[in-house]
């Protein structure tokens, strides 16, 4: 009921706004109230923020289900140059730490991690020391090709176990030529396990695609079946990466849905958690607590954070204090 006391008052101020019933039919499934912090007009050809300024066209409003909160959100990226279209796949060009990064805004799944990171700037963080950064949960690729554009980050072994989404991850990579030589994606996962494994996937690289055995998970995307993919021994892979780089400190960006807890289970089991320089983690449905517990046992200092927009989801920050990684 309170959803639809709030749809039903967001129609009423877009007809105010807009004076235009499908203008405001088409946006008014926001789930705030109007305050987006950007001054935005829709027109004839879309969603206009003239302070930016920037143009977002319908067909681009309609791929991101006419989100008028991400939308907003996108026209306060600072990093945003223009919008452009190939192959009628809208393509976001960003110029970030004096490189161009382009990304297939495919959902609005896609737009909400543009926004975490561009906008609202998630993964901004700076360790003084040449870094290799694991990034294990690829997604799309978009946090690949940020931490690739950094001039401290040599190297970056990223990790996509779901086909579907591992494809998208290549053709964004694919558009991103200055960036190439630093990546080195792996179609397949971190877990306590190895092996192939059935697992359900779905569509467009939904933030809600998971790997883990144990966590209560709650599917953000619509489901398009099961899928094998191979997750591979998280010490293994570890073991693997510090060998071809003996003197380097190690950067872990962790953001898989859940296997997280299985994850750090393993590495901390196995004696090789004080290997790790830093995190970088999103945590899910467990909440913050096993985690932390893990980190404070291997001499981390974090940040733990939560979302105010979904409950079960949060963020840690973590630096190796005992021994940085070494």
């Amino acid at each position: 009921m309170k959803k639809i006391l709030y749809r039903l008052a967001n129609l009423a101020y877009l007809l105010l706004k807009t004076r235009n019933p499908l203008h405001a039919f088409r946006f008014y499934h926001f789930k705030t109230e109007p305050l987006f912090y950007v001054s935005w007009q829709i027109n004839s050809k879309g969603l206009f923020f003239p302070d930016v300024p920037l143009l977002l066209p319908h067909s681009f409003c309609r791929r991101c289900g006419y989100d008028l909160n991400e939308l907003c959100r996108l026209a306060r990226n600072p990093y945003l140059r223009a919008i452009e279209q190939t192959d009628e796949v809208p393509v976001l060009w960003m110029q970030y730490r004096g490189e161009d990064i382009r990304f297939q805004c495919r959902s609005i799944d896609n737009l909400m991690v543009v926004n975490e990171l561009f906008t609202d700037k998630i993964y901004e963080f700076e360790m003084g020391c040449p870094l290799v950064c694991i990034d294990i949960g690829m997604n799309a690729g978009l946090s690949t090709l940020l931490l690739a554009a950094r001039a401290d980050v040599q190297r970056i072994y990223a990790y996509e176990p779901f086909r579907s989404t591992y494809d998208l991850a290549m053709s964004n990579i694919a558009i991103n030529k200055t960036l190439q030589a630093k990546i080195n994606p792996i179609h397949a996962g971190w877990s306590d396990k190895e092996g192939m494994f059935s697992f359900h996937n779905y569509e467009e690289g939904s933030l809600g695609a998971s790997t883990s055995f144990t966590a209560d998970l709650h599917t953000y995307g619509q489901t398009a079946g099961t899928t094998e993919v191979q997750l591979l021994d998280a010490s293994s892979e570890l073991r693997r990466i510090m060998q071809l780089h003996p003197d380097q400190s190690l950067f872990v960006k962790l953001d898989c849905e859940g296997s997280e807890y299985e994850i750090l289970e393993k590495l901390d089991h196995d004696g090789l958690l004080p290997y790790i320089h830093a995190f970088l983690m999103e945590w899910h449905h467990k909440g913050a607590a096993p985690i932390e517990e893990i980190l404070k046992k291997n001499g981390f200092s974090f940040f733990s954070t939560g979302r105010p927009d979904v409950a079960q989801i949060g963020f840690v920050y973590a630096v190796n204090t005992s021994n940085h990684g070494v």
